[in-house]
């Protein structure tokens, strides 16, 4: 019986002693808003909230003024908002009136198309896709934007 006591104790202690010196560093535990942070898409989706360049997938082609490279917003509201925003170079602010849909191959939501107007005469075509990540603070050639009322 000694024998048994003696043979489970040098066990225990060899499996405690194994145990000591092979053990790896635990990792330090992070919290969701780490694990959120390090996610790649949740860092991809951040880069592009937060761009200067204020570009939607596709962007090819003058500002605003064409389909493939669309006026992004983040919703369909946010469309008038920006077009009552819209100014010309002088500073005047301009009518518009939505004149139809269209799509692209690389931008899946549709793109609102409307027509420019200064006291009647056309200045411009313009192309606004919503359910962008952003509210662009970015305005098409000839155009800029007025501040932002609160």
């Amino acid at each position: 019986m000694k024998r048994i006591f003696i043979i489970v104790l040098v066990v225990i202690v060899v499996l405690i002693i194994s145990k000591l010196f092979n053990s790896k560093p635990k990792k330090k535990s992070k919290n969701i808003m780490e694990e959120i942070e390090e996610n790649p898409l949740f860092k991809m989706m951040t880069e592009m909230s937060t761009s200067e360049e204020e570009t939607t997938t596709a962007d090819y082609g003058e500002f605003g003024c064409q389909a493939s490279s669309p006026i992004p917003v983040k919703s369909e509201l946010e469309i008038a908002t920006y077009l009552k925003r819209l100014r010309t170079i002088e500073g005047k602010k301009i009518a518009y009136k939505k004149v139809g849909i269209t799509n692209t191959p690389l931008i899946e939501t549709p793109i609102a198309i409307y027509k420019i107007t200064l006291h009647g005469t056309l200045l411009a075509t313009l192309y606004i896709s919503a359910n962008q990540f952003i509210n662009s603070e970015r305005a098409p050639k000839n155009f800029e934007l007025a501040e932002l009322l609160h």
